[in-house]
């Protein structure tokens, strides 16, 4: 019989909590998101579109993490995308950190508010590295099962 929960599904189930938490925030109280996306460095007129791709990401790599739980090929590419969606955010705050972007921005958009740069740059960091040691898992056991 196949164990349901396992060392790699636990922490996927609560990243994608996280994420589906977030990103059903930020579309409930869209105006509210809309006013901390305007304090970022990005371009003008492609802030809403990235606002909407960036919720989009956020909500369906959720769903995707939940998903992996119960249909377990699912897992890798949920991984795999919040390992990108994480990497981005890493960077981002690491170049708003150091002042490399054109103007110093918000740090509004973090994880939760009153977030400062150097404790995004850290969870996101820390986020990121869960996530590529639970691909290499991932991965692992599922070679370790073909064999």
């Amino acid at each position: 019989m196949r164990r349901f929960l396992t060392y790699t599904s636990i922490p996927s189930l609560l990243i994608g909590c996280l994420l589906l938490w977030r990103g059903i925030h930020d579309v409930w109280f869209i105006d509210e998101t809309r006013v901390q996306w305007e304090g970022q460095t990005l371009p003008q007129r492609w802030k809403e579109t990235l606002l909407w791709v960036h919720l989009g990401m956020q909500v369906s790599i959720g769903t995707g993490l939940w998903a992996s739980a119960f249909w377990r090929p699912l897992r890798p590419y949920a991984l795999g995308g919040a390992t990108l969606l994480f990497a981005m955010y890493t960077v981002y705050s690491e170049l708003a950190l150091l002042e490399r972007l054109p103007r110093k921005p918000c740090a509004c958009i973090g994880w939760w508010e009153g977030s400062t740069w150097p404790w995004l740059v850290g969870a996101n960091a820390l986020l990121f590295l869960i996530t590529v040691t639970l691909i290499i898992k991932t991965v692992s056991e599922r070679r370790g099962a073909m064999t």
